[in-house]
């Protein structure tokens, strides 16, 4: 499953923020930041040139980082699989419209001559799921159509 990154922060910390109206915008916040996905390269990707900014706290686990944004802490770069429900719930907002392909994937790894039938099953309904989560996911169709 491929992952796409934007940056996004809870209702609340964006009041207290202000405005984004462009990427530069989001260096007045806390940067929220993820060991594995670093925000020079989105950044960059949205016409910024700047050294990965220092600014915030540095997270190891994405759903640490993700706590952190929706608790009104930060700025985040969130993988869009993982924040659609808490922008459905309306917990988060998505700041604008640039997002980038993460350098992380999900990946169902087995050894298929060593499976049994309820491992193939399960690994069948898994990437079902998840291209078909894909499909329906506001943030992907988004980032689809500005391509």
């Amino acid at each position: 499953m491929r992952v796409k990154l934007f940056p996004m922060c809870s209702p609340d910390y964006l009041l207290r923020l202000g405005a984004i109206k462009r990427a530069h915008d989001l260096l007045k916040g806390v940067l929220l930041h993820s060991e594995r996905e670093p925000w020079r390269l989105w950044f960059k990707a949205a016409g910024v040139r700047i050294a990965q900014p220092q600014r915030g706290p540095t997270f190891s686990d994405a759903a640490l980082l993700l706590s952190a944004a929706v608790s009104g802490q930060g700025i985040a770069l969130a993988r869009d699989v993982l924040v659609q429900r808490d922008l459905t719930a309306g917990r988060v907002v998505r700041l604008l419209h640039a997002s980038i392909p993460s350098t992380c994937a999900y990946h169902a790894v087995f050894v298929r001559r060593a499976a049994r039938p309820e491992v193939d099953s399960f690994v069948e309904w898994l990437v079902t799921e998840c291209k078909r989560e894909q499909l329906s996911h506001p943030a992907i169709k988004a980032s689809r159509r500005q391509q």
